[in-house]
């Protein structure tokens, strides 16, 4: 009886640091720096990077077609799929940061925050 509570105990924990763990980034405006993280039971472990000057943030859309492989458990779904990206820019032709959402919205809304906080230009490269 004592293994069968071990385990089970143990399984508990596992599954709660699993559901409790998330990845995602922070923008620290004041400092002029981000720090990519990934979160377990709500402790963030990263490292905090300077940013250059920024001078830009755009929004682009990327669509394809996804399709599931059949496997005989999940729904197999298949369509076209839009996703849309707010990207930040410095003097560098590649983007420092990158975020995804999938919704127009979310990312031009994000993207006009980003814009406003670091006084830079806006480029919707999507039309709203």
């Amino acid at each position: 009886m004592e293994r069968v509570f071990a385990v089970g105990t143990g399984a508990i924990i596992v599954g709660l640091l699993i559901i409790t763990s998330f990845s995602g980034t922070l923008i620290d405006f004041t400092q002029n720096r981000f720090k990519e993280y990934q979160s377990v039971v709500g402790y963030k472990f990263g490292e905090w990077t300077t940013l250059p000057e920024i001078i830009k943030v755009k929004v682009i859309s990327n669509s394809y077609i996804s399709s599931n492989t059949p496997n005989g458990i999940s729904p197999t779904l298949s369509g076209k799929v839009t996703k849309f990206k707010t990207l930040v820019y410095s003097n560098s032709s590649k983007p420092i940061l990158s975020f995804e959402y999938s919704t127009m919205n979310k990312a031009v809304k994000h993207a006009k925050r980003l814009a406003a906080k670091f006084n830079a230009d806006l480029d919707l490269g999507i039309p709203e």
